[in-house]
């Protein structure tokens, strides 16, 4: 059996889509010179349209064989309407070899539909994303990354917590862009020790900031709340320091996004080569070349904090702490019967319980930084 992994999912048909499709298949016939009767169109258009619509908002990839395998029928239908799709910009693919590490999906064919199909679609609704649950509630993590030790039930108070936590998010009914997702829920990942890291992961927190902004909870739409430069915050607070005034991330001289990746590293314990090949990897080669003198400038402008960048273990603790603050966030809110999801330093609640989200969030920091919380936004 051929096996897919978290960023893929397999073609498929949505016959509750609310899509006209019969315009479309117009277009279609005419564009390629099918014989076929619309009837028999219909369901293969249907399938790779809202597959695309749901790779883009899910940000995985539709996987599909173009080769006649028995009991799959005649795989033409659906290659030309993907090369189709590719064709007018509405979708990308790469024919076969979608996975290098994996040699069972090696001849698999993929496509991900584009920002001009979802512009052509937008609230659309293309049938239901499911997700799994995740294996453990809450887990230890070694240094490689692997799982040492997990909770599957709520036998300790961090699990009990994040059950707690699930069971308002079940309630709940969550969509993104008119799209329902089902079965989303969080676990908590703690590394190589249970006072490192922590963070709170839910299946959707890939999805792009754009596309947060089209989650509607219980059918309402959403606002997200975050704390401005939260690990230079807590950074301070671990030096009883006020954070200084102003902009944490504006230097002259260098971009803020370059700023803020500069952050991300140092305050994680890297160095001038991780700074680089960040930057590079982010496409910002031009301040890659600077990436030294960047950092000698972010360090004298955090002088405060400057002797916390590099220490083993640094980002973990700083996780830690942001963790300990979104569970008492998704726990208080969950008490006032709100579903919250969350992005680490951000969450997403229907607006109109936003200034309720904004005065937990300020009480949890103050009760467990034991300082005054950033600018939230």
């Amino acid at each position: 059996m051929i096996r897919t992994k978290p960023d893929a999912f397999w073609l498929s048909d949505y016959p509750d889509s609310n899509i006209d499709f019969m315009p479309i298949v117009k277009e279609y016939k005419l564009a390629t010179g099918s014989k076929k009767a619309s009837v028999h169109i219909l369901p293969v258009l249907r399938s790779v349209i809202c597959c695309g619509l749901s790779s883009y908002r899910g940000g995985r990839v539709v996987l599909y064989n173009r080769s006649k395998q028995a009991g799959r029928g005649d795989p033409r239908p659906v290659i030309t309407a993907v090369a189709w799709m590719i064709g007018k910009g509405m979708a990308e693919g790469v024919k076969g070899f979608w996975s290098q590490d994996d040699p069972t999906l090696n001849r698999v064919s993929s496509y991900r539909g584009t920002s001009a199909l979802a512009a052509m679609f937008k609230g659309a609704k293309t049938g239901a994303r499911y997700y799994e649950s995740p294996e453990y509630l809450t887990e230890l993590r070694n240094a490689a990354g692997q799982v040492i030790k997990g909770f599957k039930t709520a036998l300790d108070p961090r699990s009990k917590s994040v059950a707690s936590i699930n069971r308002m998010m079940a309630k709940s009914l969550i969509e993104i862009d008119g799209q329902t997702v089902r079965g989303v829920a969080y676990h908590r990942v703690f590394n190589r020790d249970w006072n490192l890291g922590g963070r709170f992961y839910n299946q959707i927190q890939t999805s792009k900031k754009g596309e947060r902004a089209l989650i509607t909870i219980d059918g309402e739409p959403t606002e997200e709340k975050d704390f401005r430069a939260l690990h230079i915050a807590l950074a301070y607070a671990l030096v009883g320091v006020d954070l200084p005034d102003g902009d944490p991330y504006d230097l002259p001289g260098f971009s803020r996004a370059a700023v803020k990746l500069c952050a991300l590293v140092t305050l994680n314990g890297g160095t001038v080569a991780g700074i680089r090949k960040k930057l590079l990897d982010d496409d910002m080669p031009q301040w890659a070349k600077r990436a030294g003198e960047l950092l000698d400038a972010f360090t004298l402008k955090h002088e405060a904090i400057s002797d916390l960048m590099g220490q083993d273990n640094i980002g973990l603790r700083l996780q830690n702490l942001d963790s300990d603050i979104a569970e008492r966030v998704f726990l208080e809110m969950a008490a006032k019967d709100v579903c919250t999801l969350g992005w680490h330093d951000s969450f997403v609640v229907q607006k109109s319980r936003a200034s309720e989200l904004v005065n937990v969030m300020e009480n949890a920091y103050r009760d467990i930084v034991r300082s005054e919380p950033p600018l939230i936004r």
